[in-house]
């Protein structure tokens, strides 16, 4: 008889439905939150735990880098799940939710009860939501070769809180078109 392989989707439900974690619920409410962020961000298993990762085309990179892994539970203490963003660096937190500053460039945020993840699930967003317009997406790679950026990725530019956008380095400082350049990202 064949054995069926889970799919990705499937691996991590099971994952989650199985474990003996006390915070299994919450673990389930991190997912959740998680993926309905953006329909860009798709989940599967890696390095034994839930990991979520940007599911579009990106220019090129050395995967060693970890660019396309958004964040990875950690959940080997039993009253709290460590989410770690093995590029968290990058990110310009506002929200003051990431902790650590490893050489790395990781970050991470601890969650301790259902409490704690309910209080810190906005400020989680938003960091999912600034990693996510970080991204070297293959057509931002090729608008730095052009010069130019598009109305979608106007948009992304805009959503930045104001703190954000002067931390990204610009070629023209024209409020109505900056061009960003995404190869410092």
């Amino acid at each position: 008889m064949t054995k069926t392989k889970l799919s990705p989707e499937e691996q991590v439900t099971a994952f989650i439905t199985t474990s003996a974690h006390p915070l299994a619920n919450v673990m389930q409410a991190l997912r959740e939150i998680i993926l309905g962020t953006s329909p860009e961000i798709s989940e599967h298993i890696k390095w034994n735990s839930p990991a979520f990762y940007y599911n579009g085309e990106m220019a090129p990179f050395d995967p060693k880098e970890y660019k396309r892994d958004i964040v990875v539970y950690n959940v080997r203490k039993p009253g709290e799940i460590l989410l770690i963003f093995p590029t968290g660096a990058k990110v310009i937190d506002i929200t003051g939710i990431l902790d650590g500053k490893f050489a790395d460039g990781r970050r991470m945020v601890t969650i301790t009860s259902m409490g704690d993840f309910t209080a810190k699930k906005e400020a989680l967003q938003n960091v999912i939501r600034h990693w996510l317009a970080l991204i070297e997406k293959l057509k931002s790679y090729r608008r730095t070769i052009s010069g130019k950026i598009d109305a979608g990725e106007q948009l992304v530019y805009d959503k930045l809180p104001a703190k954000a956008r002067k931390a990204l380095p610009v070629r023209n400082k024209s409020p109505k078109n900056p061009v960003l350049c995404l190869t410092n990202w």
